[in-house]
């Protein structure tokens, strides 16, 4: 019999039990998740050796009506693409140029993202409910060939309350998950690209050259040297 394992397995089955009468009697009203990102705090992004933009975040998923089922409860989802962007922009990066060793001005290598949402979905799993997300992700490196990523998060959690608010919860991290993925994956990208000089002609590549030559200018001047080329300081 199956206490004579413990009481935990005792705890267990009472759980299920309990579970499936709740489900027996359970409204069949449609649970709504609202998914505002409005509420979600926007995460640190650390420093980035590229300059990294979001290009794009679609929905690509194949149903868009629901998310699932939690019970006998339909799964409805309300703001899913912008938690999904507001997700992603916790990516973008952008770091300030740079001068390499022969003074030539350079700017960080640019990385785009287009992010595409596959399936997000909710299931229940006896007295726990489980959630999974699936982003497609593409990186492309100035006018290189872009990269195509998958990234899968899964969840599960006990249902204490079968709540909204629980359900978004869960979503949420798995969602912090996969950033966490994504981002090392792009600064691993970053650091196999190289600085890419700034163009000599064009407005933004004179402005920024300028703006380089009136810097070493003042630390010149800082440092007692009046050549404005940032001459060699001579004791």
């Amino acid at each position: 019999m199956a206490y004579l394992h413990g009481g935990r397995t005792v705890y267990r089955i009472g759980v299920a039990i309990i579970w499936g009468l709740c489900l027996g009697c359970a409204t069949t009203e449609p649970l709504l998740v609202d998914l505002n990102p409005g509420s979600s705090p926007a995460g640190v992004r650390p420093p980035s050796v590229c300059h990294i933009v979001l290009r794009e975040v679609s929905d690509a998923r194949p149903g868009k009506e629901d998310l699932g089922a939690l019970g006998t409860r339909i799964v409805q989802g309300a703001n899913v693409i912008e938690w999904v962007r507001h997700a992603m922009e916790r990516l973008e990066a952008n770091p300030t140029s740079d001068e390499s060793r022969a003074g030539e001005a350079t700017l960080p290598k640019q990385l785009t993202v287009i992010v595409a949402l596959k399936k997000l979905y909710i299931h229940t799993l006896q007295s726990s409910m489980g959630g999974t997300v699936l982003l497609s992700a593409q990186y492309r490196a100035g006018q290189g060939n872009p990269e195509t990523h998958m990234y899968r998060g899964s969840e599960t959690s006990v249902i204490w309350t079968g709540s909204a608010a629980s359900v978004a919860d869960m979503l949420n991290t798995i969602m912090d998950d996969i950033v966490e993925r994504m981002r090392s994956d792009l600064q691993q990208l970053c650091h196999s690209l190289g600085p890419a000089r700034i163009p000599r002609s064009g407005r933004e590549g004179e402005e920024l050259l300028s703006n380089q030559a009136q810097k070493r200018d003042r630390e010149s001047l800082h440092d007692g040297d009046g050549l404005a080329g940032g001459g060699e300081v001579r004791s």
